[in-house]
């Protein structure tokens, strides 16, 4: 759950600038659920297995940094592969 409730009276500068901030760090030191995130050079297959066994959005990592790079979405994956926006 949540415990601090601070963020709800900022503004959306404030907000993107913690954010920012906080893309600097290992993506692995604020992260409260276990998992293994892709990286950049995991293959399509790899990819789509990851989808169907963790059953969520999956990070993907720099392996050297920990930093986040972006994320894979179901719906990201069907759009790519249908070329469609969804």
């Amino acid at each position: 759950g949540l415990t601090d409730l601070t963020f709800v009276h900022d503004t959306l500068a404030t907000v993107s600038e913690r954010l920012t901030e906080r893309l600097k760090e290992p993506v692995l030191d604020f992260s409260d659920r276990q998992f293994t995130p892709l990286t950049p050079d995991e293959s399509l297959l790899e990819t789509l297995l990851f989808l169907h066994r963790h059953r969520h959005t999956l990070p993907v990592v720099d392996p050297a940094s920990g930093r986040l790079l972006g994320v894979v979405t179901y719906l990201g994956v069907l759009a790519k592969l249908t070329g469609r926006t969804l």
